[in-house]
């Protein structure tokens, strides 16, 4: 019975922590370049997903269009990352993940500079 209300209290806090953290990176982003891929709005939404597709023992984190098409791999390893959540600018994606150390990482919407924000 305790296990359920950890699971819901583990779960609240995670996805404070992912709040916290988009607000983070869109604060220290610069908005001005316009480089990247478009932002999650307007006609060219992109949506970010787990899956443990091409993943054999853990989860990853994709992006495709709205549509469903253009689906790309953003995270990889044998690791199971989860919990996608867009900066406010769209450039990049914070998640958390088993991988060491433990806790929220980023990584760009293209899938390069994968780094930890949060343990």
């Amino acid at each position: 019975m305790h296990f359920g209300l950890f699971r819901t209290l583990r779960s609240a806090l995670t996805n404070c922590a992912l709040a916290v953290a988009a607000l983070v990176l869109g604060a220290c982003s610069d908005s001005t370049t316009g480089t990247g891929p478009p932002p999650p709005l307007g006609d060219d939404r992109l949506v970010a997903f787990v899956s443990d597709s091409r993943n054999f023992s853990g989860t990853s984190i994709f992006i495709m269009r709205g549509d469903g098409s253009h689906t790309t791999r953003v995270t990889s390893g044998e690791f199971h990352d989860d919990l996608p959540a867009w900066s406010p600018n769209g450039t990049t994606i914070a998640f958390t993940s088993d991988r060491a150390p433990a806790g929220i990482w980023v990584v760009n919407a293209d899938g390069s500079e994968l780094r930890s924000l949060v343990t």
